[in-house]
């Protein structure tokens, strides 16, 4: 779903109705807006989870974002869930109605263990002698892909190397 800046208040239905279409238990957000929007359609709709998870608190520092993320954390009433342990320290602090649970980011290297690295190369095009530098995530300044460009182009100087890239943030 597209949002246009601003409140848009018709986007709470869309999201509820489409909620309750999948039939939704579960509704997971990330960052302010989605609590927002996508935490209130699932209080209205038949999801009857809801987690919010929190990655970073630099954008709490603001008092207005403050606010909304206090009055929206007590509407939707989420399981809270933070990647580091700082930062569920402070929203416990910034929020003391709510408890967090830390969750770390990350990948568990005993479920996901390297598989056939030859196979991977020759199915994504890469020689052997490559080394490959690569980011998934969204394509936005806070995200500082342009420091990984950066430092890939001086690997390049001293090394053959490829930076592969992974954006899906438009996909609808």
């Amino acid at each position: 779903m597209s949002k246009s800046d601003g409140l848009q208040l018709s986007l709470f239905n869309q999201i509820k109705h489409e909620l309750n279409r999948l039939n939704a238990n579960v509704v997971h957000t990330h960052h302010i807006g989605p609590l927002i929007y996508g935490g209130l359609a699932a209080k209205l709709s038949r999801a009857r989870t809801r987690i919010h998870t929190e990655h970073d608190m630099w954008h709490l520092q603001n008092s207005k974002r403050r606010l909304i993320e206090k009055l929206a954390l007590k509407v939707v009433n989420p399981i809270l869930v933070a990647d580091a342990d700082e930062v569920s320290k402070q929203l416990n602090e910034m929020f003391p109605f709510t408890h967090s649970t830390v969750i770390k980011n990350g990948v568990d290297c005993n479920r996901f263990v390297p598989s056939n690295r030859a196979a991977a190369r020759r199915i994504l095009g890469l020689p052997n002698d490559t080394i490959v530098i690569g980011t998934a995530g969204r394509l936005v300044p806070v995200k500082s892909h342009t420091t990984l460009i950066k430092q890939s182009l001086i690997c390049q100087i001293t090394h053959t190397s490829r930076l592969l890239v992974l954006d899906r943030s438009k996909t609808n």
